[in-house]
């Protein structure tokens, strides 16, 4: 009996340095994976707009790769369709409309301010752009 018992014990033992490993194995392929995370960058950046006219501007975003470090490389990841574009702020502007990964920003005629243009895919890929009205 006694060496049924010691057996049980060591083969849980076993089972539970498994079970462990594996939540390391798994915790460390996580870690891995968001090192090289990707993120959406909009383009243009910063836009400067005549408020006191309709202007229209197109934004594009694309998936940017960062290293472990926080450093942008140029490597292109995949964008996770469709993207949702909002912005901060409908009294000065809109998104008239998005097509794949392209967005048409309408600003509000006689309106001044900052609008933040924010772009989420369906990974939670987030990236921003500051639209300036100046009248």
């Amino acid at each position: 009996m006694k060496n049924t018992v010691t057996a049980g014990f060591a083969a849980c033992a076993v089972v539970a340095a498994t079970v462990a490993c594996a939540l390391i194995i798994a915790g460390c392929e996580t870690a891995e994976s968001d090192a090289d995370a990707f993120v959406l960058e909009v383009s243009p950046q910063v836009v400067e707009l005549d408020g006191g006219a309709a202007t229209s501007v197109i934004f594009t975003a694309t998936a940017k790769s960062f290293s472990g470090g926080g450093s942008s490389t140029s490597a292109v990841g995949s964008i996770f369709l469709p993207l949702r574009w909002t912005v901060s702020n409908l009294s000065l502007g809109r998104i008239a409309g998005s097509a794949g990964n392209q967005a048409l920003y309408s600003n509000v005629p006689g309106t001044e301010g900052q609008n933040i243009v924010t772009v989420t895919d369906q990974a939670g890929g987030e990236g921003m752009a500051v639209v300036n009205q100046r009248l």
